[in-house]
């Protein structure tokens, strides 16, 4: 396996781990923030909309 796939592999690990993570964390965050767990899944829906957009900019920035 190439050198290069195993920090990919990782970083992917790492996004995706902090994705479900947050959905544990809904309530807490919801209580932190003072907003309903509602406003505050779609501030975790938000941050998942910037995963899904930062992930493959990132990845073609790279490459060059």
């Amino acid at each position: 396996m190439p050198l290069a796939l195993y920090p990919l592999a990782l970083a992917v690990f790492a996004m995706g781990t902090s994705e479900f993570m947050l959905a544990g964390l809904l309530p807490g965050i919801a209580a932190g923030l003072d907003v309903g767990i509602g406003t505050a899944g779609a501030l975790t829906s938000a941050f998942a909309a910037g995963m899904v957009v930062g992930a493959p900019l990132m990845a073609a920035l790279a490459r060059n």
